[in-house]
């Protein structure tokens, strides 16, 4: 999704692992409905994008927090 090494340019706060199971909960991915309009999908495109950016940083936090 997003370049590795921008997403450790700048200091980000710590992610839980309780706030990204809460988000992956309320926004969860999915495929629109027929009946959704266009404004409906890219509005939760738009939600699922931040969860999906906020995960990556979380993977790379925990990753980074691992003994070497």
């Amino acid at each position: 999704m997003a370049d590795k090494g921008r997403l450790t340019e700048h200091a980000f706060p710590r992610i839980t692992k309780a706030l990204m199971a809460e988000l992956e909960e309320r926004f969860p991915p999915r495929y629109p409905g027929l009946d959704w309009k266009d404004r409906e999908i890219w509005f939760r495109a738009g939600q699922r994008s931040v969860v999906d950016f906020l995960a990556e940083l979380f993977n790379e936090q925990v990753e980074r927090s691992k003994p070497s």
